[in-house]
């Protein structure tokens, strides 16, 4: 019984992240510039992303939703964070 919800959670969970990410590419076309950065990267990364920095979620339930390790998720997080800023940073000196 414990399995099956838990399924269901993370089911629910992972269709709401899919959702979030439907309505951040409409939103892409009016904010080009940082924005633009995220869609470079994965849907799960972004998903992630999202979940975390954006939306305040636990790591590891980002993690879960997106079928990721929480170990994995923190490591690709800092790795997607160092790429963006990476990223806004050359676009800004390029200005």
């Amino acid at each position: 019984a414990n399995l099956a919800t838990n399924e269901r959670r993370r089911t629910r969970r992972a269709d709401a992240v899919r959702r979030r990410l439907v309505d951040d590419v409409e939103v892409v076309d009016t904010y080009p510039s940082e924005l633009a950065e995220l869609m470079h990267l994965e849907p799960g990364l972004r998903a992630l992303l999202f979940l975390v920095d954006v939306e305040g979620e636990p790591i590891a339930e980002a993690a879960d939703a997106v079928g990721m390790r929480p170990a994995a998720a923190r490591m690709a997080l800092t790795r997607a964070r160092r790429r963006l800023r990476a990223e806004i940073t050359m676009e800004s000196d390029g200005d």
